[in-house]
């Protein structure tokens, strides 16, 4: 009987190619640049991450009422007189909120809104320009300390409104403090537009 050729060459050829197709996949796996279309069985890690760094520069920016109120007449009161009235409503922002580090400064006033009351707008709106205009005011602003020390870039605003009690001038200070101003550090006096 005789033995034909072509059958064990059939299968050598097919056990041949089936070695260059695994040989080509490994090759095609490990070339730089490419991936395989296989995913990877070997685990992965994921790469170290590092600690996110310590936050800086932390700025806290609050809004503090003051209230001039309608006896000091303010209006009638000379320059000196209505720095001095100034002074005294703004005093306890010269130091730093009494639960402060030593080292830390006081806030610094970034922008005043005055609110003048009187019979008419308009009137209120000149009280309110008046005691404005003290903030700039190179004296008022060293009696103060880091409260004013701005004073070039500070921005003011002043309004009048036509109501009771007239006279009273209502100042709502925003200012920056270095820190996170810490909760009744300063505390509010009523008497601001929209405060109770």
């Amino acid at each position: 009987m005789r033995f034909s050729t072509i059958g064990p060459a059939g299968w050598v050829f097919a056990d041949l190619l089936l070695a260059f197709g695994i040989i080509f996949l490994g090759v095609s796996a490990t070339l730089p640049g490419r991936s395989s279309p296989y995913p990877s069985s070997a685990p992965t890690t994921p790469p170290p991450t590092t600690p996110p760094p310590p936050v800086q520069n932390v700025v806290s920016i609050n809004s503090i009422c003051r209230v001039l109120p309608a006896q000091l007449r303010v209006a009638q009161l000379s320059d000196a007189a209505l720095n001095d009235e100034i002074a005294k409503a703004l005093q306890d922002f010269k130091s730093p909120p009494r639960t402060a580090e030593r080292a830390a400064a006081g806030p610094q006033a970034k922008l005043i809104v005055t609110f003048g009351y009187a019979d008419s707008v308009g009137a209120g709106q000149q009280l309110a320009q008046r005691v404005n205009s003290h903030f700039h005011d190179p004296e008022l602003a060293k009696r103060l300390g880091n409260l004013l020390s701005s004073v070039a870039t500070l921005d003011t605003r002043d309004y009048g409104i036509a109501s009771s009690p007239q006279g009273q001038v209502s100042i709502e200070l925003f200012v920056a403090y270095d820190r996170v101003l810490p909760n009744g550090a300063y505390p509010q006096q009523l008497g601001c537009v929209g405060k109770p």
